[in-house]
Formats: structure tokens, C-alpha cells, sequence
């Protein structure tokens, strides 16, 4: 069973949610988000989640308790730390794995057959993306990233994406990230796999490499120890 997407699409929905930034530290909120953003990815790649509740939950208290000790990057440099509170998200996606796929035959042909559509078009337009325009959050049209390489990853990455450009749609106008061509290989996506599983604290880096940033592997979770932290406390020191 193979699922190609020519893109990844994100979930413009989550950009509606107004205060998004103060929202998805309400469980309710998180939730919603995540259950809205795996609806989205059901339906563009064919696949189906099973969501554990309480293991969604524990992500999202887990999540809290990690954010809460390191606010002090949101002073420095909001939109890397944007970047860094995703990488923490993708982090407890990773440790409590509150996804799993249904592996029915039902899904399987339904997964084929979008994969069967995604080789007849083009991908999607601009309008389908999150933001619109030249601002989109978008890859190149010929980039191919394959969810099946790890599905409930796959879905935990595009969420922690989804929230990055909604937050920075909202906070600045305009997405200002954008994500690197890796996100097309298999590779990348089987190392992110293999690597976060056997230490979910290595998705902060890897986050950040996947949207072009330097990533710190020895400190993942050291919010003063990112580049560009280093550098706006440079930058207030000197003034």
C-alpha cells in the first residue's frame, strides 16, 4: 500500500481560530485542533486514525509542563519560538503516539485510490493552502512526501506545521516559515521515524531542520541554547 501527495497541505482551518496562540493551551482547544488537522489528512491522503483520548490528553498536559519552564524564548524571538514550542509538541505526539492507523482493507483501497488521484493532478492551488497567495505555507508542486513511510508521524508533523503557519498567519500577517525540500524523501522521513522513537526529544531538531534552521542535537529541549535565541541575546546586550 503506497500514498503519494504532491504536497503537504495544511489545515487553513486552524488559522480561524481566533487567539490560536492563547487557545491551544486549553485542552478543549488542543483537541479540537488536532481531531480538525486529522480529519484533513484523512481525507487528502485516504488514510484513517484512530485517536486515543487519554493519550491525546497526556500529550497535551505534557506539553504544557514543557512550555511552561521555558516561556522566556517567547520574549526574545517569537517566531523561533513558534518553531521550538511546535518541535515540544511534536515531541509528546512522538512519546505518548495517541494515533494509529486502521490497516482494513476498506483503507487500503480507499488509500490507493487517492494515491491513483494525486498522480492525475497537479497538486493543490494556492487557494488550498494555508494564507493564499505567495505567502502560502506550501512546497514545491514537485516535491512528493510519503505519509505511509510513518502515517501517524506523518500526521503529527503536518499538525505541528499546520500550527506554526497559523500562528505566524495570525501574529505577523504572512507565513513566514517555509519548509525544506527533505520533506519529499523517504529517508528523511524513515531517519525521523527511527531516530524520534528512540528519543522523542530529537523532534525539536528535527523540526527545525525540516523548515531550514540549525538544529541543536546535543540540548533539543535547551530553548536559550537555539541559534536564534543566542543571537537576540546578543542583539539586547549589545543595546
Amino acid at each position: 500500500m503506497s500514498a503519494i501527495v504532491p504536497n503537504i497541505r495544511l489545515n487553513s482551518d486552524l488559522v480561524a481560530i481566533p487567539k490560536l496562540r492563547d487557545r491551544l493551551r486549553k485542552l478543549r482547544w488542543f483537541v479540537s485542533a488536532f481531531k480538525v488537522h486529522t480529519a484533513l489528512v484523512e481525507q487528502e491522503t485516504g488514510l484513517r486514525f484512530t485517536i486515543d483520548e487519554g493519550r491525546l490528553n497526556a500529550v497535551f498536559f505534557d506539553w504544557v509542563d514543557l512550555l511552561g519552564a521555558r516561556r522566556r524564548g517567547l520574549e526574545l524571538d517569537v517566531p523561533d519560538f513558534f518553531v521550538f514550542a511546535a518541535g515540544l509538541a511534536l515531541t509528546c505526539l512522538a512519546r505518548h503516539d495517541p494515533a494509529s492507523v486502521d490497516d482494513s482493507e476498506d483503507t487500503a483501497q480507499e488509500t490507493d485510490r487517492h494515491a491513483d488521484r494525486d498522480e492525475r493532478e497537479n497538486g493543490p492551488t494556492a487557494s488550498d493552502t494555508v494564507g493564499g497567495g505567495a505567502d502560502s505555507y506550501v512546497l514545491d508542486p514537485n516535491l512528493k512526501p510519503d505519509p505511509v513511510v510513518w502515517p501517524s508521524g506523518y500526521l503529527y508533523v503536518t499538525f505541528c506545521l499546520s500550527v506554526i503557519a497559523a500562528l505566524e498567519t495570525q501574529e505577523f500577517d504572512r507565513v513566514v516559515s517555509r519548509v525544506h525540500e527533505e520533506a519529499s524523501d523517504p529517508v528523511f522521513w524513515g531517519s525521523l521515524c527511527e531516530n524520534i522513537s528512540a528519543d522523542s526529544r530529537l523532534a525539536v531538531p528535527y523540526l527545525d531542520r525540516l523548515l531550514g534552521k540549525t538544529p541543536n542535537w546535543e540540548h533539543p529541549d535547551a530553548v536559550l541554547e537555539r541559534a536564534a535565541m543566542r543571537r537576540a541575546v546578543l542583539d539586547a546586550g549589545e543595546r
